[in-house]
Formats: C-alpha cells, sequence, structure tokens
C-alpha cells in the first residue's frame, strides 16, 4: 500500500517535539554563550512552528534536560557534561534555568507530565504540582523546607492543597520533614509509582496513552480538569455538557469512533 504523506502528518496523528530549548541552554541563563548565541538563532522559526502546530491541533511536546540536585545518574563520559557539572547556573529541577525560554513558552493547552527521581525540592515540588501528571521512581523524596530556612512556602506550592487535601499540604509546609515516594503516592501528590529502572518507560507509555487519544478531547479534557479545581459543581457540570456539544463540531468523534469499530470488525 502506497504512503499517505497527508494522512500520515494529519494533527491527530502528529506532534511537534522541541529539544533542550531552556534557558539555560541557549537562554539568557546558558553557561555556555557560543552554543547559545547560535541557538537564539533558531528560535523565531520555533516559535512559528509551535504556533503553527497549535492552530492545527498538533500537539507540542518539549523535551527538556534537567539533573538532580546532587548530580547523581548524570551522564559523565564527555567534557561537555563534566563542565556542566560545575557550571553555573545548574539545570535543576525549578530552577529559571530550566524554564523553557520566554519566547516560546508553554501554552495553556499543551499537557505537562513530571518525570520525578531522586529530591524533588522546594520549587522543584512546586514545579511538579503546577504539571498535569506525576511519574516517580521509588527513589524520589519530596519536601518543602523553606520554613526551617526562615521563609514560607509560597506562589505554586497553594497547589499542593489541591492534590494531597489541606491537612497534608500544612504538614508538608509547616514541617519542613521529606516524605518516601510510597507516601507521595498514597497521599495523591504523584499518579504512578515505578522502580528507578522503569522510569523511562513509564513516561513513555503514559505518553503513549495520551497521544493515543483524541488531541482535541484531551485539549477540552484539560481544560475541564482545571475548571474542576477552582469552579463550584453547578458550573462544572454545566461547562462540561458545553464542552461534550462542541466537540461534534469538530469531525473527531466520528472519526475516532469510526477508527474504533473498524479495530473490532479487525480482530
Amino acid at each position: 500500500m502506497a504512503l499517505e504523506l497527508a494522512e500520515l502528518v494529519a494533527p491527530a496523528h502528529t506532534a511537534l517535539v522541541t529539544q533542550e530549548i531552556q534557558r539555560g541552554v541557549i537562554g539568557d541563563l546558558s553557561a555556555l554563550p557560543e552554543l547559545a548565541k547560535e541557538g537564539r538563532r533558531i528560535v523565531p522559526n520555533i516559535v512559528r512552528l509551535c504556533a503553527a502546530a497549535r492552530a492545527r491541533g498538533v500537539r507540542v511536546i518539549h523535551c527538556t534536560a534537567i539533573r538532580r540536585s546532587d548530580g547523581l545518574g548524570a551522564n559523565t563520559n564527555a567534557r561537555i557534561f563534566q563542565y556542566m557539572a560545575r557550571a553555573e547556573p545548574k539545570l535543576i529541577p525549578g530552577s529559571p534555568a530550566a524554564e523553557i525560554v520566554p519566547e516560546v513558552a508553554v501554552a495553556e493547552s499543551d499537557l505537562v507530565l513530571a518525570r520525578i527521581h531522586g529530591h524533588c525540592i522546594g520549587a522543584g515540588l512546586e514545579l511538579a504540582a503546577s504539571c498535569d501528571l506525576r511519574i516517580a521512581s521509588e527513589a524520589a523524596r519530596f519536601s518543602m523546607p523553606e520554613v526551617r530556612l526562615g521563609i514560607p512556602s509560597v506562589v505554586e506550592a497553594a497547589l499542593l492543597a489541591r492534590l494531597v487535601g489541606p491537612g497534608r499540604a500544612r504538614w508538608l509546609v509547616m514541617t519542613g520533614e521529606a516524605i518516601h515516594a510510597e507516601e507521595a503516592l498514597a497521599w495523591g501528590l504523584v499518579e504512578k509509582l515505578v522502580p528507578a529502572d522503569r522510569l523511562d518507560a513509564a513516561v513513555d507509555a503514559a505518553l503513549d496513552s495520551i497521544l493515543a487519544c483524541g488531541a482535541e478531547a484531551i485539549r477540552a479534557q484539560k481544560r475541564l480538569c482545571k475548571l474542576w479545581e477552582e469552579a463550584p459543581l453547578e458550573a462544572s457540570v454545566r461547562t462540561s455538557i458545553e464542552e461534550f456539544a462542541r466537540a461534534y463540531e469538530t469531525d473527531e468523534p466520528r472519526r475516532r469512533i469510526a477508527e474504533f469499530r473498524a479495530a473490532k470488525r479487525r480482530r
């Protein structure tokens, strides 16, 4: 059968993937100014690509480089990796250097999945709380130790109560104590827990499950999930019905149902 390129690159089957377009790599906080200088030349093109992809319903996925705060697990088999281990600022979770360059940013419709291994502390935990889904290794540890340094936890820390409830959020921010990965799973701080050597496979599997869904349906579901966290029940139900009806203004339900039926007939 001949390859139909138009079908292959249809929005429902396509994703735009960026790689390490972070402030600490090609942005204003880069420890490699020459690399940043060259990399900045392509940023306008990336901005246009991301805008065009989102306008057509193509999913945008940002792959980022982040180091553990203790440096464990990082590559050391090349000079650039050895240099980056010593350089400042470091690409650690929650740091400004780890952020996507502001020209591109992360759109509200983008899904963000947190991969957590090792210590997830303070701003790193706030960043994880801001994500849509969280997958952690059994080696992960979670804490909000700001109060032990004489300052309160603020900004995204406000999201913690919505994830784990007010009592457990208070425990995290008022004691500064760390909790183990198993406890984080029981509390609802993470959605999935796997052995460290299966972490990447678990993230890949989660992404495969998301990408197997309708792109427009996933966007609508993210909007609803955000609404459900903030709006009263009556408004949540009313808006959910409106989103359901709006789905049929596209061809996605018809096409996805037809694909499901065709696959069922082939079994």
